[in-house]
């Protein structure tokens, strides 16, 4: 079996991102399995010399003149009308991803391509494409984009994603929970949608994290100082816990986006820090260490008493899995896909989604009783390993994959 993904950049240990970051996770298990499967990338790294990383050219019309013709007239009308992002952008992405499928359809063999929901590049590709299109559920925009603080352009962005998953001739989702409500609020009943979770490497047993070689007044997160990652959530916690804790820290870990608070206030990181630590001495317990790779994050896992994941919605969280990978004793919200990862009490401990409050007592929780810190941790590794496990999760995806490529060649036979 021959297959593509498409991503933004490419590999991940190079652009850290959720997408990358999961098809790295599956990619090495696919190939033990029999499968060559291509990654397309806007971006690969120079150093990387993976000879089935594919660059795509620059957006525009391939070498056939009709296309040609087609995308200079639908660029002046677009231009006209004001539909230039919507329209003439996506179509002209499509085509440069769509070069690239029909070059390895017909060099390589490929028989099937993978690609997100966003921005409706889809609906582009599905059309014209000579392999099945799988399109994966990353993060549909009408789920993720209103917990962003910023709704411009949300309706019908997301009303062009919808038309992308209508086309695609199969949907996979990494949750139940977002498969369903997709179906939902699209008013689809996708026949051919599968729930495969995103895969995780495991840490090796002696690296992972121990009681007795953490910091216990250290507090972990890994993800954008944004509304959506909840990089709010977290400063506002960590405030209440040094009202109990004075002693403790907090290591920040990821990009210092501008934030959108309820209000539609838009913060910049230092601000938002001075106005709820108005004493450096306090301010400076927050350790901001900006984007790391995973292996960079490793040890600061291994050195932190607790985790906190703190999004508003996640379709899986990837961050949850690589915690519990390394056995950290976690703290993450109870919405979207996490709780089809994390049993409250179990494998770590669920916070109300968006309560700061909530989520300073869990953290406190686990600061304060290291012995149950010490058995959700040991818990969520075993938990992992058991449910997502590369190879595992490579045989459902090759079987999921096998059977959107039968129904694609028995279609195509019925039509001859």
């Amino acid at each position: 079996m021959t297959i593509a993904y498409l991503c933004s950049a490419w590999p991940s240990g190079s652009f850290p991102s959720g997408i990358s970051g999961s098809i790295g996770n599956i990619r090495d298990a696919l190939r033990r399995q029999g499968v060559r499967p291509f990654v397309l990338a806007d971006r690969v790294d120079g150093t990387d010399r993976d000879p089935d990383a594919v660059q795509l050219g620059e957006p525009g019309p391939s070498g056939r003149w009709v296309e040609r013709v087609l995308a200079h007239v639908a660029w002046r009308i677009a231009n006209r009308f004001s539909s230039r992002d919507t329209i003439v952008q996506p179509w002209l992405r499509a085509n440069s991803i769509l070069r690239e499928v029909r070059r390895l359809k017909q060099t390589a063999g490929l028989q099937l391509l993978e690609m997100e929901e966003s921005f409706g590049w889809a609906r582009f590709v599905a059309r014209r494409s000579p392999v099945p299109l799988v399109v994966r559920l990353h993060g549909p925009l009408f789920l993720v984009g209103p917990q962003t603080g910023d709704g411009h352009g949300l309706p019908a962005k997301a009303r062009l994603e919808g038309v992308g998953i209508r086309r695609a001739h199969a949907v996979s989702a990494p949750s139940q929970d977002t498969l369903e409500k997709t179906q939902s609020f699209y008013r689809l009943r996708l026949a051919h949608a599968e729930v495969i979770p995103n895969a995780v490497v495991m840490v090796p047993q002696a690296e992972r994290w121990r009681p007795d070689g953490c910091d216990p007044n250290r507090i972990l997160f890994v993800g954008r100082f944004d509304r959506l990652k909840g990089g709010d959530l977290i400063i506002d916690a960590f405030a209440r816990v040094l009202h109990e804790q004075p002693e403790c820290r907090l290591t920040f870990v990821g990009p210092e986006n501008p934030l959108i608070d309820d209000a539609g206030r838009t913060w910049r990181m230092e601000e938002f820090l001075d106005d709820r630590f108005p004493d450096p001495s306090l301010r400076s317990r927050v350790e901001r260490l900006g984007r790391l790779t995973h292996r960079e994050i490793l040890p600061l896992r291994q050195r932190s008493m607790v985790t906190a994941v703190c999004s508003r919605y996640e379709t899986f969280g990837n961050v949850v899995v690589e915690a519990m990978a390394c056995g950290c004793p976690l703290v993450a919200p109870e919405v979207g896909g996490i709780p089809e990862i994390v049993q409250d009490g179990r494998n770590g401990l669920l916070f109300r989604p968006g309560d700061a409050a909530d989520l300073a007592v869990k953290i406190l929780t686990l600061l304060g009783n290291p012995s149950l810190a010490e058995k959700l941790g040991r818990q969520g590794a075993v938990d992992c390993s058991e449910r997502y496990d590369p190879e595992k999760l490579a045989e459902k995806t090759i079987a999921f994959y096998r059977q959107v490529i039968e129904r694609w060649n028995h279609r195509r036979r019925s039509i001859w």
